[in-house]
């Protein structure tokens, strides 16, 4: 009997996410899918980003949408570099919930996050080698983020090379895009 139990609760745990406060808070929940990202626990990461989708469409909160969009798009573009998965079929799941993002936010007037997805949005593109549609969005992301237009702000870049999102999306269409430059 002892070693049922010990069955059945390892069967339950594997259910759930180990270590994740259970919340109904979709911001939490986001930011917890974040966390099991980095952890490498892709299961409870996309199970609370679609947990969080659904309560922020239920809010009708459309920045949330964005962010889970955002979220998604950048956790399938991540899932595409795996090995034995079909990389374009992750990457058009990323292209999918990114477009939905950088849309959802342009309606709510947050260019600047929408250049952000925007830019992931290029990114997932170049996956695909599909240069008219990788410059195109680094050209969108450029133009909104020098509109400057939005309550959130944060564009983070992890490249100690350039000072600014602006500077980097400069870059990339200079070099990936000449005709565009």
């Amino acid at each position: 009997m002892k070693y049922i139990n010990i069955l059945v609760l390892a069967l339950l745990s594997g259910c759930t996410a180990v270590g994740v406060t259970n919340t109904n808070d979709p911001y939490e929940k986001l930011a917890q899918s974040y966390q099991l990202m980095s952890e490498n626990r892709p299961i409870p990461a996309e199970f609370n980003a679609q947990d969080a989708l659904k309560t922020f469409k239920e809010k009708n909160d459309i920045f949330g949408e964005a962010e889970t969009y955002y979220f998604l798009g950048v956790f399938y573009k991540a899932k595409s570099g795996w090995e034995n998965v079909d990389k374009n079929e992750f990457i058009n799941k990323s292209i999918m919930y990114l477009t939905k993002s950088t849309d959802t936010y342009k309606s709510i007037n947050e260019n600047i996050q929408a250049s952000k997805a925007s830019f992931e949005l290029a990114n997932a593109y170049r996956g695909l080698e599909d240069k008219g549609n990788y410059c195109k969005h680094y050209s969108n992301s450029l133009s909104l983020y020098s509109s400057g237009t939005g309550e959130h702000r944060t564009f983070k870049i992890n490249n100690h090379n350039v000072k600014s999102p602006k500077e980097l999306l400069e870059f990339y269409i200079k070099e990936l895009c000449p005709s565009n430059a």
